[in-house]
């Protein structure tokens, strides 16, 4: 089972052969894809850097998309932003990069992406239907079974919520 402590504000990250074991993986591949699909269609679009972990994430991840009946769209070894460019340029409903971004090399993780709104020409600003980003992790923690008002980890003698005070679930993406 996937460690609370994984999922951190903007992704889920953790050190690759300690806390993201395959089967795992594509468990979590499987409620992405189940996400995606419930939302705005079934075409993914998965990446990953050159980490080592990488390949065997990506395997993991994409087995569980495909369980949940997702089309997927590999794209290799891409920098993260291409991922998020292809999400509409590529016209998928949702995206993935697995990457450990700044992290150590034993890290990697996951950045996940869906259409919501509109954004610019640029693919930049949202200029229709705008989600914060802790709107978003509690919506996906809802679609999950997970109540994210629950979710609490202590830090420095303070309960954090991984959702903020102000996160809510966005009626609007799961409807």
């Amino acid at each position: 089972m996937l460690k609370s402590t994984i999922f951190r504000e903007y992704d889920i990250r953790g050190i690759a052969d300690v806390d993201l074991p395959s089967p795992d993986v594509r468990v979590l591949g499987q409620a992405f894809g189940t996400y995606i699909q419930r939302k705005t269609g079934k075409e993914v679009n998965l990446g990953y850097d050159c980490r080592l972990s990488g390949p065997r994430l990506k395997e993991a991840f994409l087995a569980g998309l495909l369980d949940s009946g997702c089309e997927v769209t590999e794209l290799g070894v891409v920098p993260t932003p291409l991922v998020y460019y292809s999400l509409y340029n590529l016209k998928a409903d949702g995206s993935i990069q697995i990457t450990g971004s700044h992290n150590p090399a034993d890290y990697n993780g996951f950045k996940g992406g869906t259409s919501f709104g509109e954004t610019d020409e640029f693919c930049y600003k949202a200029v229709q239907d705008p989600v914060h980003v802790h709107d978003m992790q509690a919506t996906i923690l809802h679609q999950l079974g997970i109540h994210h008002e629950k979710l609490t980890f202590r830090y420095q003698g303070r309960d954090f919520r991984l959702t903020d005070v102000h996160g809510e679930v966005v009626k609007g993406i799961i409807a």
